[in-house]
This record gives structure tokens, sequence and C-alpha cells, in this order.
């Protein structure tokens, strides 16, 4: 499920996109209550925090930090992460060295 950020920080998402979740959830849970693990990792996942100009974070860690949401969402599939990212996975490889290093 493809997600926007808007300029406020907060996630928009296709309409049909979340209706077809929430039925699949509906579908497959387990009982007649949809839990956050019924759920893609996208919808799942917490909203963003709001920052204040005293917290500004440096680039390099927001991208550390939207990289790491990324392997989350693609269960640790590197390719299928790279592509969520709109990046090549050799990009992605990259720069998950140089974050080791």
């Amino acid at each position: 499920m493809k997600s926007y950020r808007r300029q406020d920080g907060f996630a928009t998402v296709n309409v049909r996109e979340l209706e077809n979740a929430l039925e699949r959830a509906l579908a497959l849970a387990p009982s007649d209550r949809i839990g956050v693990e019924d759920l893609p990792p996208e919808l799942g996942a917490a909203p963003p925090s709001v920052q204040t100009a005293d917290d500004v974070r440096t680039l390099a860690e927001v991208e550390r930090d939207y990289i790491a949401a990324a392997l989350r969402a693609s269960g640790g599939n590197r390719a299928k992460a790279a592509e969520k990212l709109g990046i090549g996975a050799a990009t992605l490889y990259r720069k998950l060295k140089q974050e080791r290093s």
C-alpha cells in the first residue's frame, strides 16, 4: 500500500487500498476483532512524532530511520525495500554498508 507524506507529517493513503486492506484483515483475522498484527505493516506503523525546532535531527539520522522502516515494512527483503524507497538495490546496499562503517 502506497502512502504519501503531507507537509504536516501525516500520511495519506489511497482509500480503495485502505478498504481492501481492512477487508482482507477482517477475512483473515482469527477472531471478530482486527488487531494491529492483522494489518499490513505500513498501516500498523506508529504515526510520525511531531518535532520542534529544538528536536531537528540530521538528514543522515532521518534517512537511516526511513530505510529501517522500509526494511521492516518489506519483511527484511532489501530488494523490496529499495523498490518502496524508489532507489536501486545497489544504492540501498551501499547506504547500509556506509551505516555499518
